[in-house]
């Protein structure tokens, strides 16, 4: 065993590490697979699958998303036209967190046309994220 003499093979405990990264899936496939978890499951793991995916969203970056836009977007725009008022709220928060990542003018040319109420609570969300402000879906 690699941890039963005196001193641990640190060589070995960072191979195990970098073996776990690299079969953890990629990040987009993730995304939209809570994603569809928070749109399709019962209250309880829809919830569950929310708080993780705005999780996801915070600790991504521009590199783990930037090719995939083209799937994520969409999905989170259909999201955030779903019946229930969580899903939504999801989805917003996400996008969001999405723009602080690639920019608001780019998630835009990935969204289509979104106008009127959605397009300010958006821009209020954003604004809330660059103060800090959206914290409060972690602790649902």
């Amino acid at each position: 065993s690699v941890l039963s003499g005196p001193e641990p093979d640190i060589f070995n405990l960072n191979n195990v590490g970098k073996l776990a990264k690299l079969s953890a899936p990629p990040a987009h496939q993730i995304i939209l697979s809570l994603l569809d978890d928070v749109c399709e499951k019962n209250i309880s793991e829809s919830m569950a699958a929310a708080r993780c995916l705005v999780r996801v969203m915070e600790m991504v970056n521009r590199k783990q998303v930037e090719k995939h836009l083209k799937e994520i977007v969409p999905a989170l725009r259909q999201a955030y036209d779903h019946p229930q008022p969580r899903v939504r709220r999801c989805a917003v928060t996400c996008l969001a967190s999405l723009s602080g990542v690639v920019g608001y003018t780019v998630l835009c040319s990935y969204m289509g046309g979104i106008w009127g109420y959605k397009r300010r609570l958006l821009r209020l969300y954003i604004e809330r994220m660059k103060e800090g402000g959206l914290g409060e879906y972690r602790n649902m």
